[in-house]
């Protein structure tokens, strides 16, 4: 049984809805969905926590094996309840401190790069009505030998 034909089976033999199921797991109902039509597949983190309300292992969601009856379920242990998910998804945050580092770094790596254009001597040359072309880079030269 593929994946997706799992997911629909064992969410209906537990009774729930993807609605109840989404809450559960603090995903979308379009997320279990698109997991049982097998537009997606759940995180390795989601099926973890699929097999723990469903009561079963990962082996039995994915396929490896054919029958959740072959796992053992913890009645003397009281069941976990599973840590919540921070907002972001459990990504890290920069601190307020890092935040401004990368600021400061990015502006003065800015201020080189402005710097380094205006100061890049730039060749062109330019006619003084009929005069030989000079090099613009050169105008001190230019002073010294035209208008003294």
């Amino acid at each position: 049984m593929q994946l997706k034909e799992q997911l629909t089976s064992l969410r209906k033999e537990c009774g729930l809805s993807q609605s109840e199921v989404a809450e559960a797991l603090d995903v979308s109902r379009q997320a279990i969905s698109k997991w049982e039509s097998g537009v997606t597949v759940p995180s390795s983190e989601n099926l973890i926590k699929l097999g723990k309300l469903y009561h079963v292992s990962v082996d039995v969601l994915v396929g490896y094996t054919d029958k959740a009856a072959d796992v053992p379920k913890e009645t003397d242990a009281p069941e976990k309840e599973l840590p919540p998910v921070p907002e972001n998804g459990g990504r890290r945050r920069l601190s307020k401190t890092a935040k401004w580092m990368l600021c400061v770094v990015g502006a003065l790596l800015l201020a080189i790069l402005c710097y380094g254009v205006m100061t890049r001597s730039v060749r062109q040359t330019v006619d003084f009505d009929g005069m030989e072309q000079v090099d613009v880079s050169d105008l001190g030269e230019l002073e010294e030998n035209y208008f003294n």
